[in-house]
């Protein structure tokens, strides 16, 4: 039915290397299971992290897929994302009291604050260049919010997510933590940039991955399905199966208020 468009899969396309696969954060119906499938049935909504979803079908083993509500039609394939912004939410551990801080806020780090917005914390602080998502996201529930250029005002955090691309992003996440403070680097752009030498005597840094997707999967569509994110506000762009190779080079090109692009089959027969 629909498949979201990743960073990465933007990266794949503009590479120009042949037979990549891309394309995982597909939502669809079953429409046909094999002998001994148990899990699901024809007619059922499912999503999963299956590769190559830029297509019209997609062949799955049953464990690699799991039920999600129709009513979230084909705003279900943000699951996978969602999926792992719950991953890291839940490696950050914020405590009931704490001040975290968001650097950049996209789409991942839009749906961090949204998700952490009910956790009782002293303050949720959002950081981007980008002055309509620092509107958008005190929408979903941060306190503040600030230019990267004046981020200093919020030093002092228990806890930094940095979901940013740029090189700067990991090191000033780490400026903004306390002593003892946990830093969450989760924005997948170079780890060669230099974090502050105190980093990783004084702060908190440990290494974590979540050992159970299948529950992380359960967290992010019981959440979807109960209205955490604004789904809506989130896809900024739409584009029909037909306009693969447009939507690519437009979403490589950055276009204004951009946040998530979704690729659909609407109009296909």
């Amino acid at each position: 039915v629909a498949c979201g468009i990743c960073r990465g899969d933007v990266r794949a396309f503009m590479s120009g290397r042949p037979m990549a696969r891309i394309g995982h954060e597909p939502v669809g119906q079953v429409i046909e299971t094999g002998p001994g499938v148990e899990r699901v049935k024809v007619g059922d909504w499912v999503v999963g992290t299956l590769r190559g979803s830029f297509a019209t079908h997609v062949v799955a083993d049953e464990s690699e897929v799991y039920r999600i509500a129709p009513k979230l039609g084909p705003l279900g394939c943000l699951a996978e994302p969602i999926k792992c912004v719950t991953t890291v939410v839940r490696a950050a551990t914020p405590s009931f009291g704490d001040a975290v801080a968001v650097v950049g806020c996209g789409f991942m780090g839009l749906c961090a604050i949204a998700a952490l917005s009910a956790r009782g914390l002293a303050s949720l602080i959002a950081i981007d260049p980008l002055e309509s998502r620092r509107r958008l996201a005190l929408e979903l529930g941060a306190t503040q919010a600030a230019d990267p250029s004046k981020a200093g005002t919020a030093a002092g955090v228990d806890v930094a997510i940095e979901f940013a691309v740029g090189p700067d992003a990991p090191n000033l996440a780490a400026s903004l933590l306390r002593t003892c403070g946990r830093l969450v680097l989760a924005g997948g752009g170079s780890l060669s940039a230099p974090i502050y030498s105190r980093a990783l005597t004084v702060l908190h840094v440990p290494p974590a991955f979540s050992p159970d997707e299948a529950d992380d999967y359960r967290r992010a569509i019981a959440a979807m399905e109960r209205g955490v994110f604004p789904l809506d506000k989130l896809v900024t762009h739409r584009f029909r199966f037909d306009e693969m190779q447009a939507a690519f080079t437009q979403v490589a090109g950055g276009p204004q208020g951009y946040l998530k692009g979704i690729v659909t089959t609407e109009g296909l027969s």
